[in-house]
């Protein structure tokens, strides 16, 4: 199971470095294989960002569908800039949701609390910020499936670590590509 999820999950990146948004669509799919495989080796708090990544999913499936009839062709990559302020209360947001997560799964059967605190938290507000087309998120992705790698090492999940490692260079290859050959939308 957990190779299937992370077949589809590479598919899922595929697209998202291209920006199509049919990889919402494989995103609900490896969302919802990955909760069952985060379920079985007791990495609670990623399995309910796998809830949420699905849920986001639907959200971002429908977002970017609007971007694209509003686009004139939609063949350029259309993205945003992170201001100040919103960049502050995201930190914040990051920073509180890892400490609840962490506090809450210490006191669960949890194998690595501190380590999917933080990875999840992190997903969840990069999950955001790609629905949003935030040019920054690729940072967090690249920070969050960093820590990624040696949370699966831990666990044992060896096809989930060589995905998160993939992961990792082709969130700066998905920044690169939005800068690269990206529309800045100077909306917010």
């Amino acid at each position: 199971m957990e190779l299937f999820g992370t077949v589809l999950s590479l598919a899922y990146l595929l697209l998202e470095i291209r920006q199509h948004r049919w990889m919402w669509l494989i995103g609900f799919l490896s969302a919802a294989v990955y909760a069952y495989v985060f379920f079985g080796t007791r990495i609670y708090a990623q399995m309910c960002l796998q809830v949420y990544y699905a849920a986001v999913s639907v959200y971002g499936f429908l977002s970017w569908r609007r971007a694209a009839e509003e686009a004139d062709g939609g063949a350029r990559i259309r993205y945003r800039r992170l201001r100040a302020g919103l960049a502050i209360g995201l930190a914040a947001l990051l920073l509180g949701a890892w400490a609840m997560l962490y506090l809450l799964l210490r006191h669960t059967n949890e194998s690595l609390p501190l380590l999917d605190a933080f990875t999840a938290a992190a997903g969840a507000v990069a999950t955001w910020m790609t629905a949003r087309r935030l040019l920054e998120s690729w940072w967090l992705w690249m920070l969050a499936d960093f820590v990624s790698v040696g949370m699966y090492a831990a666990a044992h999940l060896y096809p989930t670590l060589l995905l998160y490692l993939c992961y990792t260079v082709a969130s700066l290859i998905g920044y690169l590509n939005w800068k690269r050959k990206g529309e800045l939308i100077m909306k917010n």
